[in-house]
């Protein structure tokens, strides 16, 4: 904590409260500007994410239609052989899009929580700061 500058503020005659009051102004600016850039930038790694996701779906899935492709041509040539009409089974049900996306509600409790954590930190921080007096503060700058 600034203990020099709590110290030059409470022997000017600024009261302790006004002192914590800008520590958590200063610290809430800084928190609200982190959440702007933030969001955007979530947005991007979200997308990154579902496309990553999806070319290695789309992997799995032509990887399993070579097998299936593979296994519709021996249970066709073994239907063939015993006699019988019909075709081998198939897997059905592709995928062509995935959609990952952060809510605003999830993003907004996110910024809650965060000023919350931020606020705390704040005041358990100046307590130590705060709780000495002014003299005693200003000795110890020394």
């Amino acid at each position: 904590m600034r203990t020099k500058e709590v110290g030059i503020f409470l022997s000017v005659g600024i009261t302790k409260v006004e002192i914590i009051g800008q520590f958590m102004l200063e610290a809430l600016i800084i928190a609200v500007v982190a959440f702007a850039i933030f969001f955007p930038t979530s947005q991007l790694v979200v997308a990154r994410t579902g496309r990553f996701i999806m070319t290695q779906f789309q992997s799995v899935q032509e990887s399993q239609n070579e097998i299936e492709e593979q296994t519709s041509e021996i249970g066709a040539t073994l239907i063939q052989m015993d006699g019988l009409s019909g075709s081998a089974p198939t897997l059905e049900g592709t995928m062509d899009n995935i959609d990952i996306s952060v809510s605003k509600r999830n993003m907004l409790w996110v910024c809650v929580i965060g000023i919350s954590v931020v606020s705390g930190s704040v005041l358990i921080a100046s307590y130590s700061v705060v709780k000495l007096k002014p003299k005693n503060i200003l000795t110890k700058m020394s």
